[in-house]
């Protein structure tokens, strides 16, 4: 029972659209400027630094949440289901964790720095 709890309250907040909040407490639908998407750049873009990295923390943690939760859900479930060593798994799954942060740390270090591209530029 406690897991579809789990899954449940991750799913939620893993579909919790912070762009398009933000925006509507502003009384902005941000769907409807610069490139149509929710995410932290078209906010940066379109409602400034402040409210644009306002989304990119919170994109960004639910980001890290996910990447993190592969190698949690193996070291939590796969001892119930398996008998035998599940270090091989437990290890392969810490690498992709590693690798999906590691893959995305120039777009994190653009949007920090202000270099990410503007809308309509090459």
């Amino acid at each position: 029972m406690i897991w579809i709890v789990i899954i449940i309250l991750c799913y939620l907040i893993g579909s919790f659209p912070s762009g398009y909040l933000v925006g509507k407490s502003q009384g902005i639908d941000i769907r409807q400027h610069g490139s149509g998407n929710i995410g932290s750049t078209n906010v940066l873009r379109v409602m400034g630094k402040k409210w644009g990295y306002l989304v990119f923390l919170c994109d960004s943690r639910k980001a890290f949440c996910a990447a993190l939760s592969l190698p949690v859900a193996v070291l939590a479930l796969f001892p119930l289901v398996a008998h035998g060593n599940y270090w091989v798994l437990l290890f392969f799954s810490l690498i992709v964790a590693t690798l999906a942060i590691w893959r995305h740390r120039s777009n994190i270090d653009r949007l920090l720095h202000g270099k990410e591209n503007r809308f309509g530029s090459k």
